[in-house]
């Protein structure tokens, strides 16, 4: 028998007396792919919501590579390997691909903006950015405008 990667048990979410997500039981594993379908107001956000992090259930179960992750923040499930994904990009049209990613890092890392130095030339923002792109195979992208 295979280990669910992703399981919950019970996953529930109420606003007001609006039910959102009612005792969902989910078992993925690492193998499967799944779609969430359904019409406007089903629940689909709030699901993955749950799943992420990003909303607090009422009652449930996260388990995820066997570690319950039910208390557990999105930046912190995000680490583990769980995270969600946008359908809408947001990319500064007039920055270049590296100048953007750094943005990321700023804002995953915790920097604050440092209005006297030259953002491009921070190595703490620059060298992950970097890897970053060259993990993704877009290095020699990293000085083209993202227009």
């Amino acid at each position: 028998m295979v280990r669910a990667l992703l399981q919950t048990k019970d996953l529930t979410k109420r606003f007001g007396g609006v039910v959102a997500a009612d005792a969902i039981m989910l078992d993925i594993t690492a193998d499967e792919v799944h779609a969430v379908i359904g019409p406007n107001g089903a629940g689909k956000t709030t699901l993955v919501g749950l799943l992420s992090g990003e909303i607090v259930p009422h009652e449930v179960s996260i388990r995820f590579d066997g570690a319950d992750i039910t208390r557990l923040p999105a930046h912190r499930r995000s680490l583990l390997g769980l995270a969600r994904s946008f359908q809408i990009t947001s990319l500064f049209r007039e920055f270049t691909a590296l100048d953007n990613v750094a943005l990321a890092v700023q804002a995953h890392c915790g920097h604050s903006f440092r209005f006297w130095r030259d953002a491009c030339r921070d190595d703490e923002l620059r060298n992950p950015a970097l890897a970053t792109l060259a993990r993704v195979g877009l290095s020699e992208r990293a000085g083209a405008l993202t227009s």
